[in-house]
């Protein structure tokens, strides 16, 4: 009888018309190292070759399939863990207990409930860790963008005194010309012709 040597993997979105598959399994033969043609989805696929698998050729007690580094609990028992994996692996004789063989193929391996804690641990402080750094970057640019608009309204308050004073200039010296020349005309009425020295000061001319 043929099996199939099926693989599956991660699908890196590399096209837009792919996008809405990206980070799902996508299942079928490997057709090159990192690539997997998957049947039902009519196409070939990017995959992350970290995530890459084989088909174990069993299925479960509810008929899902076995893929490679699967975790599956034996026997009801959460604390009864095994991992499926591919490579060599002792035959001991069940009597004795010793090591009669070797052989290559798939089996399980027993995963100590402790270790997978341990794991659980390690990826839960990556997460942790991964979110910490999330919230500084965040706390930065906020920073930063506060730093950057505080500039701004300064520059803001800066040149619109700047503008405010030239204006208030110009005003002055318009008045103080209108203010003299308003004065120098009350003062020619009251006592003829006479010249103006500054806003408040008046001279009589010389010859009246």
């Amino acid at each position: 009888m043929n099996r199939e040597i099926l693989f599956r993997g991660k699908h890196i979105h590399a096209m837009d018309s792919n996008e809405h598959l990206n980070g799902t399994w996508v299942h079928g033969y490997l057709s090159d190292k990192d690539y997997i043609y998957d049947k039902s989805l009519e196409g070939e696929f990017l995959v992350d070759e970290n995530t890459i698998c084989r088909y174990v050729n069993l299925t479960d007690l509810k008929g899902e399939e076995i893929w490679e580094n699967d975790i599956l609990m034996c026997h009801g028992n959460p604390d009864d863990l095994v991992k499926a994996v591919f490579g060599e692996f002792n035959v001991i004789e069940v009597e004795s207990e010793e090591v009669i063989d070797s052989v290559i193929g798939w089996h399980y391996e027993v995963i100590p409930t402790d270790e997978l804690s341990k794991c659980d641990n390690r990826v839960t402080a990556l997460q942790e860790k991964q979110q910490a750094e999330a919230e500084q970057q965040k706390i930065k640019v906020q920073t930063e963008t506060k730093k950057i608009k505080a500039e701004a309204d300064a520059q803001i308050k800066i040149t619109e005194a700047q503008a405010e004073a030239e204006s208030n200039r110009v005003i002055s010296e318009s008045l103080s010309q209108n203010l003299i020349d308003f004065t120098t005309a009350k003062a020619r009425l009251k006592h003829g012709w006479i010249t103006s020295q500054g806003v408040s000061t008046v001279v009589k001319d010389a010859g009246n």
